[in-house]
């Protein structure tokens, strides 16, 4: 397939609305993945105020609605010794909605079909194993195709290839945080007490747990905690429960929570690749990097793609 403007590796969220944007810029844009739709994820399933803007820029705001996301309008924070602070969000300009949460089953088709609504190409079934090279700068890549080996071409690679990304690899690597090494473990849950409209965060001295409402009775509860403290080879329902338990507050609203998937795990958290672009390609979303879900980065490094070729940039993410 010639001709093209853009070839993005990875059809996650990150992906997806980069190639949306520059589809909307007038970019001939070919949507790469080894998955003909998006796997299940670890994720906190929560976006954050600051999304809704990218999220009208993408024209997916309606339809994020009516694909059942809950509205969230601040943050309660139980420290430690007891005391609950809460940050209430100002409603962005034109929509009464602050923050969002959504179960990332729902999300990422949904954003898949914008892509492809808006222009994009998408090709599932590839599975990139290398960079292609010309002059000095990267000009394609090349992987798996059904069987085949196959290649593509473009004026720019975006990799968005996620926290094993395959881009980043070949840009450089990744490597881990120096000193921050933190494991999650993540489930849903049914029967937890929670608040309905916001998002909970519950302090320990080296963890915290956070509990998002996804559904009239489903918690996305996640629990943070530094790895080196946690037993090898834990059983990750005892692990939870254990984890639980040891913060302050959390374990009365758990009486009663029955887990209604496989609770997961994923660690460690923190690293960063080495390179985050260079002529010809760049990183964006976990492919660049991860800190800790406190933090909530998102979507990263979009500015910069735009600049480089020359599209307006977007004012905030």
């Amino acid at each position: 397939m010639g001709d093209l403007d853009a070839l993005v590796v990875g059809a996650g969220p990150a992906g997806c609305a980069a190639a949306i944007l520059l589809a909307q810029a007038g970019r001939r844009v070919l949507l790469l993945d080894k998955s003909a739709a998006p796997p299940p994820k670890v994720c906190g399933e929560y976006l954050s105020p600051g999304c809704l803007r990218l999220l009208a820029r993408l024209g997916v705001v309606e339809a994020v609605e009516q694909a059942g996301a809950r509205a969230l309008d601040g943050m309660l924070i139980h420290t430690a010794r007891g005391r609950v602070l809460q940050a209430r969000y100002a409603p962005d300009a034109g929509s009464s909605i602050c923050g969002l949460s959504i179960p990332r089953a729902r999300l990422d088709p949904l954003l898949l079909d914008a892509a492809q609504r808006a222009g994009v190409r998408f090709q599932p079934g590839f599975q990139a194993s290398d960079l292609l090279w010309g002059s000095g700068r990267v000009v394609g890549v090349t992987g798996r195709e059904r069987g085949a080996w196959t290649s593509y071409r473009a004026e720019v690679v975006v990799g968005a290839d996620g926290r094993y990304s395959v881009v980043a690899s070949r840009l450089g690597g990744r490597r881990r945080h120096p000193w921050l090494d933190r494991m999650a473990v993540v489930g849903y849950f049914s029967g937890a007490r929670r608040e309905e409209h916001v998002g909970e965060i519950f302090l320990g001295r080296d963890r915290y747990a956070i509990l998002n409402p996804i559904g009239r009775d489903l918690t996305n509860i996640g629990l943070v905690a530094d790895r080196r403290a946690l037993p090898h080879g834990e059983d990750p329902r005892r692990l939870f429960r254990s984890l639980a338990e040891s913060l302050p507050g959390l374990a009365p609203r758990l009486t009663s929570a029955r887990a209604v998937a496989p609770i997961r795990c994923l660690g460690p958290l923190a690293y960063r690749a080495n390179r985050l672009a260079v002529p010809g390609a760049l990183l964006v979303g976990d492919a660049a990097g991860f800190l800790d879900p406190f933090t909530g980065e998102g979507i990263q490094l979009l500015r910069y793609l735009f600049g480089k070729l020359g599209i307006d940039t977007l004012t905030t993410y």
